[in-house]
This record gives structure tokens, sequence and C-alpha cells, in this order.
């Protein structure tokens, strides 16, 4: 993706219809995730097919509890031991994430970006 790139202006729009497109577009990225439910084809996809969606959010849920397990752990001097096999398998759980989605794991970057996806 090219941000210096008009693509509307490519799809011979004309201004006003543009202004509409922009508007629609910007409140349905402020309006967040629920929007996307709202696609015909991509509800269609998530009814048909939801062992990723069930797969990523058990991932997920232990990626969290795995984090308050943690917070929890750090306040109350637990062993480091223990924190260690825990950090393991936080990072177990983010590059399995990354491979499922064909991600190269191994840039330090995108891990962290996905480690920081799942977060929220």
């Amino acid at each position: 993706m090219k941000p210096e790139r008009n693509l509307m202006a490519a799809c011979g729009l004309e201004d006003e219809t543009q202004c509409v497109c922009i508007a629609t577009l910007t409140d349905m990225m402020d309006e967040g995730p629920k929007v996307i439910l709202r696609l015909q084809e991509i509800r269609r996809g998530v009814i048909i097919h939801p062992e990723p969606l069930t797969w990523y959010r058990q991932k997920q849920i232990e990626f969290e509890m795995l984090n308050l397990f943690t917070f929890n752990a750090v306040l109350n001097g637990l062993d480091n031991y223990v924190l260690d096999q825990v950090y393991n398998r936080i990072t177990k759980i983010v590059r399995d994430v990354c491979e499922y989605l064909s991600i190269d794991g191994r840039d330090e970057l995108i891990f962290f970006q996905v480690f920081v996806a799942m977060m929220f």
C-alpha cells in the first residue's frame, strides 16, 4: 500500500462522491471491528468457517490469562523458574499465531506488533 497514491482519483469519482466515500470509510474505521460483521460476505465466511476465529480466540484467552498470571506473580515475587516457563509459553503462543497468519515471526518488530495486537 502506498500512502502517496490517491486511489480515489484513479477510480474517476467526482469530488462529491469522493467526499461521501471518504466520510463513510472514516466512520467505519472509527466504529471498529464490529462494522466488519455488517458486510455480508465476511459475515457469511465467519459463519461458515468459525474454526480460525475459535482457534485464535482460544490462543488469545490463554495469552491474556498468562499475562495476568505474570503481572500477579511479579507483584507477589514468584520464582523466576515459573516466570521463565510462562514467558516461554507466551512466546510460543505469539509464534503460533504468526505462523498461522503466515507472518515471519523472527522479525522482532512484527513479533512485537502481533504481541500487542493480541493484548487488545
